[in-house]
């Protein structure tokens, strides 16, 4: 009986004999060994409500492209930044119908005509009880989450094509000429050297860096915090951790296919370590991991 063929699989295959021929690699070559031939080694993810199918797309004339290496953290900036919900006309009447239903069970569930009729320790009892009820139907539908604001809310495993990365702690002296050419006082140069976001998301500071050779920069959120973001100058230089790593794909901005699905935080770990196999599960932590086609 013939195998059936799925289009991730022509993709990992033609990838596979394109980096024998382009790359040198040896016949049995996986996504690892090609994303690590073609430059994607550092591991990352990036949390978003917007549908990441064929790339990222800045929503700022900066052009950068944000992720980071801690999950949790990508997780927490889910509906931040520009886009707080997902675009598109479909999108809005998922939300619609998520917070239609949410409605319709809490009103069911609670019967707040009822409760109001008991007093004191009655009342008390019955609103936990009922509330119980509630939650433990709101995570049957919604899922760990549990909340229909969290729809679209997903932590995307990436992989980054970032050969030469800014660090504020090791490679200020680089900003000198951008310092004397712009007469910054010493004051906010000693702001820079805190890695601050503020001061580096700005099309003068990337042009700048992007002259000196630089491809990325670690930020901080805070200036006494940890580098928890790194913003890629180039959208193509990300793809997701699934995808097929192709030589012959490599200046599409696009990112590959795989299937879609969930991990958990320790398959997360092993994907740092097999990052070509799919693996599915439940959501620690309410963090929702992607393995879907991007």
């Amino acid at each position: 009986m013939t195998k059936p063929q799925y289009p991730q699989s022509d993709a990992l295959e033609l990838a596979r004999i394109n980096a024998i021929r382009l790359l040198g690699l040896h016949e049995h070559n996986t996504p690892e060994d090609r994303a690590k031939a073609m430059g994607y080694a550092q591991d990352v993810y990036h949390g978003s409500k917007q549908d990441l199918q064929g790339g990222f797309k800045p929503g700022y004339d900066d052009n950068l492209s944000f992720v980071t290496p801690k999950p949790e953290f990508a997780n927490n900036w889910i509906g931040k930044g520009r886009y707080t919900e997902r675009l598109g006309d479909e999108a809005k009447a998922e939300r619609q119908s998520a917070n239609d239903q949410y409605r319709s069970m809490k009103y069911k569930n609670m019967d707040y005509d009822s409760l109001n009729n008991l007093q004191g320790d009655e009342f008390t009892k019955e609103y936990d009880r009922r509330n119980s009820l509630h939650k433990a139907e709101m995570k049957k539908e919604f899922g760990d989450m549990a909340s229909p604001d969290r729809i679209h809310s997903t932590v995307y495993p990436m992989k980054v094509k970032a050969q030469k990365t800014f660090n504020p702690e090791t490679d200020m002296h680089h900003m000198h000429d951008f310092f004397v050419k712009d007469k910054t006082p010493q004051n906010l140069i000693d702001l820079y050297k805190t890695g601050n976001y503020m001061l580096y998301e700005t099309k003068p500071v990337v042009a700048y860096l992007k002259s000196k050779g630089f491809d990325s920069m670690k930020l901080r959120e805070s200036s006494d915090g940890d580098y928890t973001t790194v913003a890629m100058f180039e959208p193509a230089h990300v793809r997701s951790r699934f995808a097929a790593f192709d030589p012959a794909r490599a200046h599409e901005a696009g990112l590959s296919y795989a299937e879609g699905g969930t991990t958990d935080i320790d398959a997360m770990r092993l994907a740092t370590i097999m990052p070509h196999q799919k693996r599915g599960g439940t959501i620690k932590d309410h963090i929702t991991i992607t393995e879907r086609p991007l």
